[in-house]
């Protein structure tokens, strides 16, 4: 028997069946606004500015959710004898004292700028400072400052800035400082050290590599030559950072045995330094190489064979010798005579020169085997000019609307090893006069003494364009690459032609420099002139 359903059971059945799908569909909640502030610090458990602390922990309570997400940047002053344990549990921070760790009758001082953010959005609490006190009163002096860079004149963001009261010890190494109180600098690259006692202090800036708070070896470093006296001082200090020397100019760092016939001298920051060869029976080529980081080097290459016998070396600096012994076995495997290589180098600027370039010294070069056309027009005219035994200028007249084509052909040149070169041909397209701009400097009438005028490209500081000892009133600079340029004044104490960085165990302070704050820009076939004034020229 079949069964009949009532028709108006199955309508209900099916628009319950839609309802409870319906119901159960999950639909994710609405995460409101985003939330663009910080968190807020509500209470404080001892409440800040506690004197006579016998606690070894303190809350602070936020409005939200946070983490500690920059945890060096949770910077007490003076340090603990042993670090707290630090930690963000929920809403709250939680600092955790090792017995015994805190001085007694001392003012410390907790910075949590940019170390504390909420768990959501990340948004950091600026800054915020705790201080509390082992003993009846609260230390209240202060500091405030800048950190620049001695080099860029720019304002140093988070570096480090440190007290030590070992001021007795003033002349022992900036390395075995021990810091006291400490802070970093902000976004403008100011700083204040606050709740400090009636001490005397040292005051450090360092560039914190390894976050150690310690100054180390390979750290920028600034420092004030006088020391901190509170109640005395009252003017706002300026720290000028700088990367300090690693070795006195012209120290002979390495010697190495390249070949049989090649020796090299690692000399730092070489000046003066000059290497020669014991035996004068013994003909020799030598070579300077500026290197990067003050690490210059000296080639010196044997023209007549010797065996593996030592040779001994004479370094002469400031009419005082040492004698070097270079044991004659190469460490390693033994390495053979590089190959000499010619280069033909082009043109740097409008009627420059250009230059046939030898890896290894030239003995002999034959001129007349060379081909030189302009477009197909042999060229029979052409001065040679030594500069060095590897470089030798080509100088001619070549003119802009011609190329030019330079043929080097096998066995032309001649190293001091019987080395004889491979063929090569270049084509070379002459500058032009008009593709560079000029730049015209007037100076005023009164000018300080030990002054060095340098030109920098804008974009790249470290590429000094010019530079010059002031002594006329006058300067002009021709054939300068289109582009954006700046003028730069050194205070150059030792006339020796270059900014000259400090150094902490001489208390020398990095030579001072002054920025012109107008622009330069220089154009394609177009001079233009800049005029300073007396007051430019004043470097405070």
């Amino acid at each position: 028997m079949k069964k009949i359903l009532n028709k108006s059971n199955s309508i209900y059945s099916i628009v319950l069946f839609f309802i409870l799908s319906s119901c159960a569909q999950q639909i994710p909640p609405d995460g409101g606004n985003k939330d663009e502030q910080a968190p807020k610090v509500i209470g404080e458990k001892p409440a800040s500015g506690a004197r006579n602390f016998g606690a070894n922990n303190i809350t602070i309570n936020f409005d939200e959710y946070i983490q500690i997400k920059e945890a060096r940047n949770i910077i007490i002053s003076p340090k603990p004898k042993k670090k707290p344990i630090i930690q963000a549990n929920g809403k709250k921070v939680l600092i955790d004292f090792i017995p015994n760790s805190l001085d007694s009758n001392t003012t410390y001082s907790i910075s949590f700028t940019n170390a504390i953010a909420d768990i959501h959005e990340g948004k950091l609490l600026n800054t915020h400072n705790y201080v509390l006190s082992t003993g009846n009163n609260l230390d209240s002096n202060s500091i405030q400052g800048k950190v620049i860079d001695a080099l860029s004149q720019k304002n140093l963001i988070d570096v480090t800035i440190g007290l030590t009261d070992n001021t007795q010890y003033k002349d022992s190494s900036i390395y075995s400082k021990y810091i006291s109180y400490i802070t970093k600098s902000d976004s403008n690259g100011n700083f204040s050290l606050n709740n400090l006692p009636n001490k005397e202090f040292e005051i450090f800036a360092f560039i914190d590599i390894n976050n150690n708070n310690e100054i180390d070896k390979e750290e920028k470093i600034g420092f004030l030559n006088e020391n901190i006296k509170f109640l005395i001082t009252s003017s706002s200090i300026v720290l000028k950072v700088f990367k300090p020397l690693e070795y006195e100019p012209d120290h002979l760092i390495d010697t190495i045995k390249q070949n049989e016939r090649k020796y090299q001298f690692v000399i730092y920051q070489k000046e003066k330094a000059n290497i020669s060869i014991l035996d004068r029976k013994i003909s020799y080529t030598t070579q300077d190489i500026k290197g990067n980081n003050g690490y210059d080097t000296v080639n010196l290459y044997l023209s007549n064979y010797q065996d593996t016998s030592n040779q001994i070396f004479i370094y002469t600096l400031n009419n005082k010798t040492d004698t070097l012994k270079i044991h004659g076995k190469i460490k390693g495997k033994s390495k053979r005579i590089e190959e000499n290589k010619i280069s033909i180098i082009p043109q740097s600027k409008p009627n420059d020169s250009i230059i046939i370039r030898s890896t290894n010294p030239i003995q002999n070069i034959d001129y007349q085997l060379f081909t030189i056309k302009k477009d197909t027009l042999q060229i029979d005219s052409i001065t040679w000019i030594k500069i060095d035994p590897f470089n030798y200028y080509l100088r001619y007249k070549f003119e802009p609307k011609y190329s030019y084509q330079i043929i080097v052909p096998d066995s032309s040149i001649t190293s001091i090893y019987n080395q004889y070169n491979t063929r090569i041909a270049q084509i070379i397209t002459p500058l032009k006069q008009e593709s560079f701009g000029g730049l015209k400097i007037e100076l005023p009438s009164k000018i300080p003494v030990n002054l060095l005028l340098e030109v920098l490209d804008q974009t790249e500081t470290k590429n000094v364009i010019y530079s010059e000892l002031i002594n006329s009133k006058s300067y002009i600079i021709e054939n300068i690459t289109p582009g954006k340029y700046k003028i730069r004044l050194v205070k150059d104490i030792n006339n020796n032609k270059k900014w000259d960085t400090g150094d902490y165990g001489k208390q020398m302070q990095p030579e001072k420099i002054k920025y012109i704050e107008q622009e330069i820009n220089i154009k394609a076939y177009w001079d233009i002139e800049i005029i300073l004034t007396e007051n430019d020229l004043l470097i405070n």
